[in-house]
């Protein structure tokens, strides 16, 4: 099934099971997802801005330039999805397990990642530019040619994870490294 243009309601989507739809150009910004479900769906240049998320399942979803910015994840639970080349800008994602998710050539600036596991997790050619990962497992993550100007690590365990010479130089400096 493909929709396309469509601006949805709340009442069109709250508690509801959706299973490999192909959403293109779609508008989903400023509603309230509620018991929702989605799996096996694409969402190509779709709006999700300002929307809230409660109860929301999203599993092996893809949103190739969707635009899911000022976004709290704490309430979606967020399986094998692929964020590659979308817009993330001033999201908050908390407690979350995204192992088997990808933001490769994301836009990811000002987003908050807390107590989140990223092992393993693709950031490739991201904007992380003003991104806070605190208390985050970011082991084997590979944030290679990521823009990492004015992100923080704070009490993030990380080991084996891939950087840039850049990338290497905006970690030590927001861990209080000073070149010399």
């Amino acid at each position: 099934m493909v929709v396309k243009n469509k601006k949805f309601t709340e009442e069109e989507i709250k508690g509801s099971d959706f299973q490999a739809v192909r959403y293109l150009g779609c508008d989903f910004s400023g509603l309230k997802f509620r018991f929702s479900s989605f799996e096996d769906c694409v969402f190509t240049n779709c709006n999700f801005a300002n929307a809230k998320l409660d109860q929301v399942n999203f599993n092996r979803c893809t949103f190739p330039g969707s635009k899911l910015s000022w976004l709290n994840f704490e309430l979606a639970k967020l399986d094998d999805c692929n964020f590659s080349q979308s817009i993330i800008e001033g999201s908050v994602f908390q407690k979350q397990s995204l192992k088997t998710c990808s933001f490769a050539g994301a836009d990811l600036t000002s987003t908050v990642f807390e107590n989140c596991d990223l092992s393993g997790v693709d950031f490739t050619e991201s904007k992380l530019e003003r991104v806070g990962f605190e208390f985050c497992k970011l082991i084997k993550a590979d944030l290679s040619r990521a823009i990492l100007a004015g992100t923080s690590f704070e009490k993030c365990k990380i080991s084996g994870t891939k950087l840039d010479l850049d990338g290497f130089v905006s970690f030590g400096t927001s861990q209080g490294f000073v070149l010399s």
